[in-house]
C-alpha cells in the first residue's frame, strides 16, 4: 500500500512537471498620460524536440495572447491547453490533439501572455504585446549571436479579444516605424467586426444591471481617468450595438465607435506579415 502510494505521488509530481512552464516573468507598462499601468504574467514553454541543441533557449517564438477573462480565472496552464482537447477545469482529456505540446516536438518555443488587467481597454494592453514582441526579439536575437542559433521571426496569435490587441499592437508598431519582426499573425474566434450579443441580453444588462443604483453610484464616483479599469463598460467595445435604446442612451456604442476610430487611426499591418483568421 505505502509503495503505491509513493508509486502515485511521483507519478502526480512527473504529470504536474510536463507542461509547467520553464520560466515566468511580469511585464508592466505604464499608460501614456496616465499614472497607471496594465500588467501581464508571461510564461514561456522551451522547445522539446529530440534534436535541438539550444532547448534551454528562446529561439523559435510562438507567442499567444489570451482573450477576455473578466473575473481572471486564466492560469498560465489553462491557457497552454485552451488549444487542446479540455475539461472545466483546463486539463487535457483528449491526448490526440494537443496543439502546443505538438509545436514544442516541432522546435517552437511557447510564450503565452496571461493580462492581469484583462478588462482594461484594448488599446492599453496592446502596449504589453508591443514590449513583449520587442523583449522577445532581442533575447532570440542575443541567442543567434552569442550560441550561434538560427533566427526566427515570431509566430503571434491571439484568441477571442486576445486578437484585437494583438492586431492593434502591430498596425501601432509598423505606424511609428517599429519593426514587430512578426511572421505570421493569427486570430483565433476574434470579432474583428464587433461581437454580435442577443438583443435580449442587451436589454437584461441595460434594465436589470445598468439600474442598479450601487454600480452607478460606483462608476459616478471615480475620476474620469479611473474610469478606464471599469471591466462592465470595456466590454462594449467590442459588442456590436444593435438596440436602439442602446444605442442612444448608453455609451457602449460610443465605445464601440471609439474602438473602431482607434484602429483606424493606427491602419493596417502589412509589413511582410502573413495572415490566418480563424473563425
Amino acid at each position: 500500500m505505502k509503495k503505491n502510494i509513493i508509486l502515485f505521488v511521483f507519478l502526480l509530481v512527473i504529470g504536474c512537471s510536463v507542461n509547467a512552464q520553464d520560466r515566468t516573468f511580469q511585464l508592466t507598462k505604464g499608460i501614456p498620460n496616465t499614472t497607471f499601468t496594465v500588467r501581464a504574467e508571461v510564461g514561456v514553454w522551451y522547445k522539446t524536440c529530440a534534436n535541438s541543441n539550444h532547448s534551454g533557449k528562446l529561439t523559435k517564438p510562438f507567442i499567444l495572447c489570451e482573450g477576455f477573462d473578466l473575473n481572471g480565472a486564466n492560469t498560465l496552464y489553462k491557457i497552454y491547453h485552451t488549444m487542446s482537447v479540455v475539461n472545466n477545469d483546463g486539463d487535457p482529456i483528449d491526448n490526440r490533439f494537443r496543439f502546443f505540446d505538438q509545436l514544442r516536438k516541432d522546435g517552437w518555443d511557447i510564450v503565452i501572455v496571461n493580462l492581469l488587467n484583462n478588462g482594461e481597454a484594448i488599446e492599453n494592453n496592446a502596449l504589453l504585446v508591443e514590449q513583449l514582441l520587442k523583449d522577445v526579439d532581442t533575447e532570440v536575437l542575443n541567442n543567434h549571436t552569442t550560441y550561434g542559433t538560427y533566427y526566427h521571426r515570431p509566430m503571434l496569435m491571439g484568441i477571442s479579444m486576445g486578437g484585437l490587441i494583438c492586431k492593434y499592437a502591430l498596425a501601432k508598431m509598423e505606424r511609428e516605424g517599429s519593426d514587430h519582426k512578426v511572421e505570421k499573425y493569427i486570430s483565433f474566434d476574434t470579432p474583428h467586426k464587433g461581437a454580435n450579443v442577443p438583443l435580449a441580453f442587451q436589454a437584461f444588462i441595460d434594465k436589470f444591471v445598468g439600474n442598479l443604483n450601487f454600480i452607478n453610484q460606483f462608476r459616478s464616483a471615480l475620476p474620469g481617468v479611473l474610469r478606464q479599469f471599469d471591466p462592465i463598460s470595456y466590454i462594449d467595445q467590442y459588442i456590436t450595438p444593435n438596440w436602439n435604446k442602446r444605442v442612444t442612451q448608453t455609451a457602449g456604442y460610443q465605445m464601440s465607435a471609439m474602438l473602431y476610430g482607434i484602429f483606424a487611426s493606427v491602419g493596417v499591418f502589412t509589413n511582410r506579415l502573413s495572415v490566418n483568421a480563424c473563425r
